[in-house]
């Protein structure tokens, strides 16, 4: 889904420094902070453009950096910014040349005399890559995906009592898509309420409820034939469950899982309508000069109106599992190498969509 890719920017957004992390060096920085690391490598790809029946197979040079900026003000206040990108190049694949992706985002944070907190988020997202879309969209295959998006994120973050918090969004983005895809509005409110506890853990629960509105596309009845006069809107609500638990004092060890489930409705037949419970985990090990971090998530997906073909009257379900580890080992100083292998595989009751993605990749990353 183009939402959690572009907007969740999980492409990006997901190598760089976590809120918690943040929060350990606040301690340590100055007024003023900044950040800059530069990471090179390649790596081999089994299947460039996320095929069904013909993978390809291809190497890959990449070079990515991260910026930040932190100001800290004494009332406790602070201004962030950020950016992160990353390209990679396919000397020899015919079917696909290069991927880029490119994240930016300044935040402010007022803290306010009754101790809760405001905050405002602007951000940008670029993508250049080939996705797969086919859980919102028409096309059952991975498509090469281009677009840009614009996005506004006010909050508001309020401690009810010394360990339960209370953190209210309201995200509203512009996406900007090259055909076949549309552009869209999308806007909803979020609300996250989380109790901490030991070594600053936590278990939380999210509601999330999206509006979309795209542009130029139409409704399509329930066989998915275009209904002509007419535009297409989704409502979706996601609620998610998490835990996430340091197991030792100095936070060497940290677990988080994640479980929850997205109901998408469309405003026609119902042929985008879609049930999908999922499930994640994350463990990862940090030290003075190692960081390992091995992830999982699986997702299920129903639809009750939308059928496998026109030829095959069953009702079309899916199911999605991603898995990476990922290692970094210092050097020396600000120098350190990095290693990952993500596996991607999409299981369905139409082959058209089913696909396996291998990616082996390694580098060197420096800090300035």
């Amino acid at each position: 889904m183009i939402a959690a890719t572009i907007l969740g920017c999980s492409t990006v957004a997901a190598r760089s420094q976590s809120d918690e992390e943040l929060r350990d060096l606040l301690p340590l920085l100055r007024p003023w902070e900044s950040l800059l690391t530069v990471k090179s490598g390649g790596g081999y790809k089994d299947n460039v453009a996320l095929s069904h029946a013909a993978p390809e197979a291809g190497g890959f040079v990449s070079a990515a950096a991260e910026a930040m900026v932190l100001r800290q003000f004494l009332e406790g206040s602070q201004l962030t910014f950020f950016a992160s990108g990353e390209t990679r190049f396919f000397p020899s694949a015919k079917t696909v040349d290069d991927e880029a992706t490119a994240f930016a985002v300044l935040q402010g944070k007022k803290l306010f005399t009754d101790g809760s907190q405001g905050t405002l988020a602007a951000q940008y997202v670029f993508e250049n890559e080939v996705l797969d879309v086919s859980i919102t969209e028409t096309n059952r295959e991975a498509v090469p995906v281009r677009g840009h998006s614009i996005g506004l994120r006010p909050g508001y973050h309020k401690d009810l009592g010394e360990r339960l918090r209370l953190s209210l969004e309201l995200p509203a983005t512009r996406q900007f898509l090259n055909a076949p895809l549309d552009d869209y509005w999308e806007a909803g409110p979020r609300c996250t309420l989380a109790r901490r506890h030991g070594h600053e853990s936590e278990v939380g629960a999210l509601y999330e409820f999206t509006f979309r509105a795209y542009d130029t596309y139409t409704q399509l009845d329930a066989s998915g034939a275009t209904v002509t006069n007419t535009s297409r809107v989704y409502w979706q609500n996601n609620f998610r469950l998490h835990w996430r638990q340091h197991w030792d004092a100095a936070k060497h060890w940290r677990t988080e899982l994640r479980a929850g489930c997205r109901v998408n409705t469309d405003n026609g037949s119902g042929y985008f309508d879609f049930v999908e419970p999922h499930v994640s985990i994350e463990a990862r090990y940090r030290t003075g000069d190692w960081t390992l971090v091995a992830s999982a998530r699986a997702g299920w997906y129903f639809y009750p109106v939308q059928t496998v073909s026109a030829t095959d009257p069953a009702k079309r379900e899916r199911a999605d599992l991603h898995v990476s580890v990922r290692g970094e080992r210092r050097l020396w100083r600000k120098l350190s190498a990095l290693a990952a292998f993500e596996h991607e595989q999409v299981y369905s009751n139409d082959r058209l969509e089913t696909y396996t993605a291998n990616i082996f990749q390694a580098g060197l990353q420096w800090e300035f």
